[in-house]
């Protein structure tokens, strides 16, 4: 897969940590450096974990010919999720969750919870890359810088201006995965189908 392309999917996976950060920046009575540094570590460790996890169980699969009509079907996958991962940021996006605004500490626990929630989608992005067998060196030198800034930039946002930048950030998010789906689309499915 183009290296273009596998930025752009972790920076749409990552924009959807950049919301969640501004969240709980705005909630933060004092911004600490030891608190940012702990949230990005936590953040790059789980997107690592995740991302190459589903990476790595869904390459073995496509290796080991265990789909019927392989590249086609792995490519196929990888397009709907992209495609899943899109609408689930359009429609967080959208909804108006309600946020129950208050002061409060950093929390590591709280930000594993967070975090745990958000990696789901990590691990499916993970897989729909490893489908399609995008660089891995690529990929990690991307999640680190991605999370790190996200998460930074998130709560630093969050604390400073609130968090009513957080659709137009999801909105971003989907239309990068979309055009990761449309590109696997007419490179990996169309001259399969056409051919």
């Amino acid at each position: 897969m183009n290296a273009l392309i596998c930025i752009l999917i972790i920076i749409g996976i990552s924009l959807d940590v950049l919301g969640t950060m501004e969240i709980e920046g705005a909630m933060l009575g004092e911004l600490k450096r030891v608190d940012i540094t702990l949230a990005s570590l936590l953040v790059i460790g789980m997107q690592l974990l995740f991302f190459f996890g589903g990476y790595i169980a869904c390459a073995m699969v496509v290796r080991y010919n265990i789909f019927t009509y392989g590249e086609l079907t792995a490519s196929i996958i990888a397009v709907s999720i992209f495609v899943l991962l899109g609408i689930r940021l359009l429609i967080k996006g959208i909804r108006k969750v309600f946020v129950e605004e208050r002061r409060q500490e950093f929390s590591l626990a709280r930000y594993m919870r967070i975090i745990l929630t958000l990696c789901v989608y990590t691990l499916a992005a993970g897989c729909a890359c490893g489908f399609t067998f995008t660089s891995m060196l690529l990929m990690l030198i991307t999640i680190i810088i991605c999370s790190a800034s996200v998460t930074v930039g998130g709560i630093f946002i969050g604390y400073h201006y609130g968090f009513g930048s957080k659709s137009t950030v999801y909105y971003l998010g989907t239309l990068l995965l979309w055009i990761a789906g449309v590109y696997v689309y007419v490179k990996s499915i169309y001259p399969l189908i056409a051919g």
